[in-house]
């Protein structure tokens, strides 16, 4: 992602996935809509001399003079097509390279910190993917898996995995 920032001088948007403009069903105000083309931001880099120039967050509903819809931009969606309007590019990741985890109970660590962390998030990662998205190999990536799942247990981190899960019910 860096390489290809640094080699994209327009390049203002680098994220995991792209929705383009599509037709749904808003359940909240009960009618059809335009969701707004946008990149996901459940991970995404801005160019900060972009956001230096373009920096507005906020929610807009507008109606399409087409089909008289409404058209919903979120708060990224909206902030997104400034950027673009003036001129920034925005892309995301090939999905075939996309693979990743979430640590949705992670903020109820209490013992991973310092060099225990870097061991776990190594091992995580290679007994999820392989690493493939540093090297590309699918054979390699299954190798590195096996070695990952074996080394997790082996090293005993599942215990961090038992930690999160007892503190993420008791929040």
């Amino acid at each position: 992602m860096i390489a290809t920032f640094a080699d994209d001088a327009k390049l203002a948007i680098f994220a995991t996935e792209y929705s383009q403009t599509q037709k749904t069903y808003d359940t909240y105000s009960q009618q059809m809509c335009l969701m707004m083309e946008r990149w996901h931001t459940c991970f995404c880099v801005y160019r900060k001399a972009a956001l230096e120039l373009n920096h507005g967050f906020s929610f807009k509903a507008l109606r399409d003079e087409t089909s008289g819809l409404p058209m919903y931009y979120d708060s990224s969606a909206w902030l997104q097509k400034i950027l673009v309007e003036n001129g920034w590019r925005g892309r995301d990741i090939e999905r075939e390279w996309w693979k990743h985890i979430h640590y949705g109970a992670f903020s109820k660590n209490r013992s991973l910190s310092g060099a225990k962390l870097k061991i776990y998030r190594c091992f995580r990662i290679m007994r999820h993917n392989g690493f493939r998205h540093l090297h590309g190999s699918e054979m390699a990536s299954k190798h590195l898996q096996r070695i990952g799942r074996r080394a997790y247990g082996v090293l005993g981190l599942e215990v961090y995995d038992r930690e999160r899960t007892h503190f993420f019910f008791k929040s």
